[in-house]
């Protein structure tokens, strides 16, 4: 089991920096955190986590995928896309 208890505070900062020690996602696994929505991960967790800082996962997951497909016009979707 993996302990995703980091995941669900009320933060805003990323660990790690994309473009920087982040340089490359897989394509599958970026597609999903992309399509995620909140009803799904609400129905998964119930009232396991409260809502901020479900609203804050949210908040950085945007953030990820922004910065990831800023990375990639930069730099290439298939330097950046992995599979």
């Amino acid at each position: 089991m993996l302990d995703h208890s980091l995941a669900f505070t009320n933060t805003l900062a990323l660990p790690y920096a994309i473009g920087k020690e982040l340089k490359q996602i897989d394509r599958p696994f970026f597609d999903r955190i992309k399509t995620l929505d909140k009803a799904t991960v609400q129905r998964a967790i119930g009232d396991l986590v409260n809502a901020d800082a479900l609203e804050a996962l949210f908040v950085r997951r945007d953030i990820i995928v922004k910065a990831f497909e800023k990375l990639a016009e930069q730099e290439g979707e298939n330097k950046v896309f992995t599979r």
